[in-house]
């Protein structure tokens, strides 16, 4: 199944964004049918919240510390140019997940078709490859990280009915970044996207993934990441999130 959205392209033409829902899960509805028991969400923290100083990343902005369950699904939700993906590495690169964590639509697509992957004709595959993957973590208590856009309620849907299939919670990082960082972002990657579409996907963001929506929707917890608009660095936002 696939839930797509016009949008449209830099030459004017009306385009179909997708964020592909492969149907993984046959009886989503159940918690913890895959054998193991249903986590139960963290307490909240006593008394005051552990803030960050010394943290070795470049300096340290200060604010609680951010505790996420190990062996959650921590969705990253942000239209492109957003950081998601380099906060995602930093995890890695701080050790507070490893490697095969990050689960990238992006690196999947490469991996399996190459730089030059045409994603309207690939995505089903891509997608499904990386929700065998989140299974596959969760079936052995493992985070995982989903570094994809998921502004849609359908894409976000899938992911959260693979993590009751395994009793995980869900803990989602929001990455909403005004216009003119998205845009300065935007154009340092790498492979640039047309301005047009970015400010499509923040749209949809701003319509579809509301931290309300997303509680609603049956995350655990909800969390907005600092970025560029606050002066801290991605480094300095992964220091902010710990696994426990």
């Amino acid at each position: 199944m696939d839930a797509r959205h016009r949008v449209v392209g830099p030459d004017g033409a009306v385009r179909q964004v997708s964020e592909t829902l492969n149907v993984l899960v046959k009886t989503p509805g159940s918690v913890g049918t895959a054998g193991r028991p249903a986590r139960a969400a963290l307490p909240p923290t006593r008394g005051a919240p552990v803030t960050g100083v010394g943290d070795g990343v470049g300096g340290w902005v200060g604010g609680p510390v951010v505790p996420i369950p190990t062996g959650s699904v921590v969705m990253l939700v942000g239209p492109p140019a957003s950081g998601k993906s380099m906060f995602a590495a930093e995890l890695v690169r701080q050790d507070k997940v490893d490697a095969g964590a990050v689960l990238s639509s992006d690196d999947i697509a490469v991996e399996l078709f190459g730089p030059t992957v045409d994603r309207d004709v690939a995505d089903p595959e891509i997608f499904a490859e990386r929700d065998r993957r989140l299974a596959q973590r969760l079936a052995t208590g493992q985070t995982a990280v989903v570094d994809a856009t998921n502004v849609l309620p359908q894409a976000r849907a899938q992911l959260a009915a693979i993590a009751r299939r395994f009793g995980a919670p869900v803990v989602v990082l929001r990455f909403g970044q005004p216009h003119a960082v998205l845009a300065a972002q935007n154009a340092g990657r790498d492979k640039r996207l047309p301005a047009r579409q970015v400010r499509e996907y923040a749209a949809l963001m701003a319509a579809h993934a509301t931290a309300e929506q997303l509680r609603a929707e049956g995350a655990c917890a909800v969390h907005d990441v600092p970025g560029r608009d606050e002066q801290v660095t991605p480094a300095q936002a992964a220091h902010r999130f710990v696994f426990v």
